[in-house]
């Protein structure tokens, strides 16, 4: 009995040595209004943190809707969505401020710091009452080095920067694949080894448009494990 309670602790020692804290911050894609939503009604946040802590890390999760890096950089107000959850507190609400990356990176508190903005990044140009996804050079470029620059204490070791994923033309957005791939290229070149990329154009089939850009809950949850499955970054 002695022998398998010592096997029983090792195993458990084991499975807590690589325990981490990783920070999340993401955009409208990793906003949540609900911590437990019934199955069918889970969003990319809700797989994801469950996924995190199945693997025994902990995340300090934050999402704002329609934020870029550089709201990021001094913080700025959301008025169509936002979400923190911090440990035991959960906080789903319409309008808000959101904090500043500096104030939520901790160094020696997270050991990981994972990013998911990418869409707001595009220049949407509304043509016939519909927006179309354009990108000028540069333009990643500008979000991603102010971002990185208020951070500057990380590599591709301790950071993964999550790109969007394909879309097909919805009701209200038009994102084509070869702007999201001039966008992978852009983020690339942005990061210059700073992050990894995690690559989300695989991860999600579309086949039901909604709105061209923001996927109905089951694409969501497949891109959420898509993300899981490559992990650890």
């Amino acid at each position: 009995m002695k022998i398998l309670a010592l096997i029983t602790l090792g195993l458990i020692m084991t499975s807590t040595a690589h325990a981490e804290e990783i920070l999340y911050i993401g955009d409208s894609h990793s906003h949540i209004r609900a911590q437990f939503p019934d199955e069918k009604a889970k969003r990319f946040g809700n797989i994801f943190i469950e996924g995190m802590n199945e693997l025994g890390h902990k995340v300090s999760y934050y999402a704002a809707c329609g934020s870029s890096p550089i709201g990021w950089v001094k913080g700025s107000t959301t008025s169509c969505g936002y979400t923190s959850f911090t440990h035991d507190e959960f906080i789903s609400i319409t309008q808000s401020a959101f904090p500043s990356i500096q104030t939520i990176y901790l160094p020696q508190k997270h050991s990981k710091i994972i990013i998911n903005l990418g869409d707001n990044m595009f220049d949407w140009k509304i043509v016939s009452g519909k927006r179309i996804a354009h990108l000028p050079a540069g333009t990643v470029e500008r979000g991603v080095r102010s971002f990185l620059a208020a951070i500057p204490d990380i590599d591709e070791s301790n950071c993964a920067w999550i790109g969007p994923t394909y879309h097909i033309e919805g009701t209200n957005y038009k994102k084509s694949d070869a702007m999201v791939d001039e966008f992978y290229s852009q983020l690339t070149m942005a990061l210059q080894n700073k992050c990894q990329v995690i690559d989300s154009r695989s991860m999600v089939e579309v086949k039901i448009p909604n709105d061209g850009l923001h996927h109905v809950n089951e694409d969501s949850q497949a891109w959420a494990r898509g993300v899981l499955a490559s992990y650890p970054f």
